[in-house]
C-alpha cells in the first residue's frame, strides 16, 4: 500500500496570534519564526498521532482490490473517488453507489457493498487508487494545547543543546495527544 499527500492543508490548527499570545510575544519581529514553529509543531503532532489534523487530501494505492481498503490518517471526512486501471490499462472510476465508507472505527475503510463486487484490474503496481479528505472539522482543544506547548518549548529553547538545566512538564504533550493517537499502519 502506498500513501501520498495530494493537497496539503490550507490552514493550521492554531493561528499566529494564538501562538504569540501563548508565548507572550509582542510585536511582529518574530512573525516568521512563529509561523515556522506552528508548521513544525503541527507536523510533529500529525506524525505522532498518525492523523491529519486539519483538512487535507490523501491518496492510498494498492496493487489490487481487497475486501476492504484501509484509509490511514484518521478522521476521514469523505471519499473523493475510487479509481482503478481496468484489464485494458484504462483508468476507470468506481461508482460511489458501489462502496461504503466505514468510518465507525479507527482506521476507516472503504468497503464494497454486499450486492456489488470490485471490478477486475490489470496486473501491476498501484492499480487501485482511493482519494479522500482527512482531518478534523474542528480541531480538539487538547490537540491545539499540545501544539501550543511545543511552539512555546521550541521558542524558549532554540538550541539543540544548552548548559542550563532544563525541566519539562512530564509527558504533557503525550498526555494531551493520548486519546488522538492512531495505530493504523500505513
Amino acid at each position: 500500500m502506498g500513501l501520498s499527500l495530494v493537497t496539503g492543508p490550507s490552514t493550521y490548527p492554531v493561528t499566529a496570534d494564538e501562538a504569540k499570545l501563548h508565548c507572550r510575544i509582542d510585536g511582529t519581529d518574530e512573525n516568521t519564526l512563529v509561523d515556522d514553529l506552528i508548521a513544525a509543531a503541527t507536523d510533529y503532532v500529525e506524525q505522532y498521532t498518525g492523523r491529519a489534523i486539519v483538512s487535507q487530501t490523501w491518496k492510498v494505492t494498492q496493487d489490487a482490490f481487497s475486501d476492504a481498503i484501509m484509509l490511514p490518517k484518521g478522521n476521514i471526512q469523505s471519499v473523493t473517488h475510487v479509481k482503478y486501471y481496468d484489464t485494458a490499462g484504462d483508468l476507470q472510476t468506481v461508482s460511489s453507489d458501489d462502496y461504503t465508507l466505514d468510518d465507525a472505527n479507527d482506521p476507516a475503510w472503504v468497503v464494497i457493498n454486499s450486492d456489488k463486487s470490485w471490478p477486475d484490474t490489470m496486473t501491476g503496481v498501484n492499480v487501485v487508487q482511493v482519494t479522500y479528505v482527512a482531518g478534523y472539522a474542528t480541531v480538539p482543544t487538547s490537540v491545539k494545547r499540545a501544539i501550543l506547548l511545543l511552539i512555546n518549548q521550541w521558542y524558549e529553547n532554540r538550541s539543540a543543546a544548552t548548559e542550563v538545566n532544563m525541566s519539562a512538564m512530564p509527558n504533557a504533550v503525550e498526555a494531551l495527544l493520548a486519546n488522538y493517537r492512531s495505530y493504523a499502519s500505513s
